[in-house]
């Protein structure tokens, strides 16, 4: 699934400061795809596993089933 996050960095002072936004893509298994997409097993960047990821359908740009 991809996806952007809803990134917050309390330095972003100055409108040149802020990231357009922060891609991020999971992979795990999908537990339910409604107004809220919930992940099991998420893998993060830092290679640990997550037990459930929940992130609003609005922000999710796709996802794909294998």
């Amino acid at each position: 699934m991809k996806w952007n996050d809803a990134w917050v960095d309390h330095t972003e002072i100055l409108p040149d400061d802020f990231v357009p936004d922060c891609p991020m893509e999971t992979v795990g298994w999908l537990l339910r795809d409604g107004e809220v997409v919930s992940v099991a097993a998420e893998k993060s960047r830092s290679a640990h596993y997550r037990y459930v990821t929940h992130i609003p359908a609005g922000v999710v740009s796709s996802i794909e089933v294998v």
